[in-house]
């Protein structure tokens, strides 16, 4: 899946159009509860609980649909692009 993620980008590059930055998670580890909610319903396994709070384990793999962000009962999570 990388490998077309990154064709994907370039191809985009050459012609011209602007590309917009990749998604990544970021937990704030204050407000986590460790419920968990969020390691389910990613669909790229992107999240892991460690330490009884939420992490992003590979954070590269984020598809940037937002499921963890709008599922987190306390709010501590955002999808940034970077």
């Amino acid at each position: 899946m990388e490998r077309a993620r990154v064709e994907t980008v370039y191809i985009l590059r050459v012609v011209g159009i602007a590309v917009a930055s990749m998604p990544r998670p970021v937990i704030d580890v204050e407000k986590c509860t460790g419920c968990g909610t969020c390691t389910e319903v990613c669909p790229a396994g992107v999240l892991e609980l460690q330490e009884g709070k939420a992490v992003a384990a590979r954070p590269e793999e984020c598809l940037g649909c937002r499921a963890c962000e709008a599922s987190c009962p306390q709010g501590a999570i955002t999808v940034e692009e970077e």
